[in-house]
């Protein structure tokens, strides 16, 4: 139902859709012979010019808005019954008479609601002109094909959002279960030195308390407490490295904040994320760059990119208790960043290179994820970090993707 106190969600939507949608409008505007074609979207409780055909004649400006209920503009009337709106020309139609439309001298109206995959009203497609018109079928089918389009384009998004916060959560169960595994070892030593000391410190009282206790049995005693003492202090601040590295990855991954960060540090502390989906493989994992470079991007986008060509080699590339081999590396090239990703496990094949980041593209029929793990990690790259992946073919053994994004 819509009514007065109807606020209206926003989401992003990528710079390629906006883009795609830009020429659509002016395409729909050139072949209608007409100055104005929009796409119209709610905000909260306005309803604003999401685009706008790029003529000189149009009146319309992106970021245009007013206040929807009660605006008395035709795509009031549309987003409200749902249905389309073809006014021949307001002028000689009362119902117009307050609408902010015909001040700009726009007369004429045909326009659709859009709506996003759930049924909830985005907005609306629709054409204007400043003289009387009729629009015929093959108009109105125009706009209609047009209104399809970007309809699927919002049920694509939708999805690929649900998908990337299905994949974040899944990342984030990772590192937690990676941190578990790793933090079991220092803790386990921690408490068994606690409990070596307390049965040390109990045998020294007891030999106190009865005037049993020698010079010797004291030095003794003061030997191994500096030493479990030092075991405990080591173990207990490697647990303390852990779990740090874990609130830093995670908090990164949850508030994707765009910050400085030192690359290869960042890396080493991906890997300890790693370390529950490698504990049962026979792949050893390799940095062989150590330059010191701190960038500004955003650490939780890239850990993510790591993490997921981690999980796609073992996924894809090995076979179960295969030995392996993945190998990062990186360079500063200008103000950009060269990262280099190869394993030597099976390798690509020369006819699926350029299908590989396509969603839903998977060669492992078996496999129960559905092909969206490279098509994830392009998105990441392409709209986040505004860069670059790429797979290199002909390799061998194995697979190499190279990855380029700015600094900052």
């Amino acid at each position: 139902m819509i009514d007065k106190d109807t606020i209206y969600s926003v989401f992003d939507i990528e710079s390629q859709t906006l883009q795609k949608w830009q020429k659509t409008i002016n395409l729909l505007s050139s072949l209608l012979n007409l100055p104005s074609a929009l796409i119209m979207r709610l905000n909260k409780n306005k309803i604003e010019v999401f685009i706008s055909s790029e003529d000189e004649n149009s009146p319309y400006k992106k970021g245009d808005n007013d206040f929807f209920y009660n605006s008395g503009l035709y795509c009031e009337h549309v987003i409200k019954t749902q249905s389309i709106l073809n006014v021949k020309n307001a002028l000689t139609d009362l119902r117009w008479k307050n609408n902010p439309d015909i001040k700009l001298n726009m007369i004429s109206y045909l326009g659709l609601p859009i709506n996003l995959a759930q049924g909830e009203p985005f907005g609306t497609i629709c054409v204007l002109d400043n003289i009387e018109r009729t629009y015929n079928e093959e108009q109105i089918a125009l706009l209609n094909a047009f209104k399809n389009i970007i309809e699927e384009d919002l049920k694509n998004i939708s999805l690929y959002k649900k998908i990337f916060k299905s994949e974040k959560i899944a990342s984030l169960e990772n590192l937690l279960a990676g941190v578990s595994h790793e933090i079991n070892t220092p803790i386990g030593i921690a408490l068994t030195s606690i409990t070596h000391l307390k049965e040390l410190t109990t045998n020294l009282k007891s030999k106190l308390n009865h005037e049993h206790m020698s010079e010797e049995d004291l030095q003794n005693y003061l030997d191994s407490s500096l030493e479990l003492s030092d075991l405990l202090y080591c173990n207990l601040n490697k647990s303390v490295k852990i779990i740090n590295s874990f609130k830093e990855i995670s908090r990164d991954q949850l508030n994707e904040e765009r910050k400085e960060f030192n690359i290869n540090e960042y890396l080493e502390k991906v890997l300890i994320s790693s370390n529950s989906i490698m504990k049962n493989t026979n792949i050893n994992i390799t940095i062989t760059s150590s330059e010191n470079i701190t960038i500004k991007s955003y650490p939780g986008v890239f850990s993510q990119v790591i993490t997921s060509l981690i999980s796609n080699s073992i996924m894809h590339a090995y076979d179960d208790k295969q030995k392996g081999e993945i190998i990062i590396n990186y360079k500063k090239v200008n103000n950009n960043i060269i990262l280099n990703y190869k394993d030597d496990g099976k390798g690509i094949k020369n006819d699926n290179i350029d299908k590989i980041f396509d969603p839903f593209f998977t060669t492992n029929c078996k496999s129960v994820n559905k092909g969206l793990g490279l098509n994830l990690i392009y998105n990441l790259i392409n709209k986040q970090l505004n860069g670059t992946i790429k797979c290199t073919p002909n390799l061998k053994n194995g697979a190499e993707f190279i990855i380029e994004f700015p600094c900052e």
